[in-house]
This record gives structure tokens, C-alpha cells and sequence, in this order.
């Protein structure tokens, strides 16, 4: 069971702002370019996935080695898996 919820942001006319949430990403999609075609402005979706794995980003690296103890290898698509060192 899918249980991401979608959020569907908008500046109106007048200036304000609203929002409308929607568990079905098919339908946030529709509402988002129905608003847009409407003449609204800074149409925008956002979503929180419940089904991620694993901590948002690294906001440090430390001599090599992640905040949780892994070390950090950074590597690209032409490495196809190779260590770089």
C-alpha cells in the first residue's frame, strides 16, 4: 500500500498562496497542470516518500569516513563500480 502523500503548492491570482494534498500521484499531477492552465502561478509539487531507505544527503565528510563510520568512495558511471584510488 502506497501511502506517499502528495502535497500540490500554488500562488494564486491575488497573490495567495494555497495548497491541496493528494495520496494519488496521477492526480496531483492533473491538478497541478489543470492550475496552471487556470493562470496560477508557481505551480509546484513536493512528496514525502514513506518508502525511503536511509538517512536525506550527508551534511559532512570527515578524512574520508560518512557521520555513521562508512567510509565515502565516490564514484561516477563511467567507473562501473571501480575504486577510483
Amino acid at each position: 500500500m502506497n501511502r506517499t502523500e502528495y502535497m500540490v503548492f500554488w500562488i494564486g491570482m491575488d497573490g495567495y498562496c494555497d495548497a491541496l494534498p493528494f495520496t494519488d500521484l496521477t492526480l496531483a499531477l492533473n491538478k497541478a497542470n489543470d492550475l496552471r492552465n487556470e493562470g496560477m502561478q508557481f505551480v509546484t509539487m513536493a512528496a514525502e516518500n514513506v518508502n525511503q531507505v536511509g538517512k536525506m544527503g550527508v551534511d559532512t565528510i570527515k578524512n574520508g569516513i560518512l557521520p555513521d563510520g562508512q567510509e565515502y568512495v565516490y564514484k561516477t558511471g563511467r567507473d562501473r563500480g571501480r575504486d577510483p584510488r
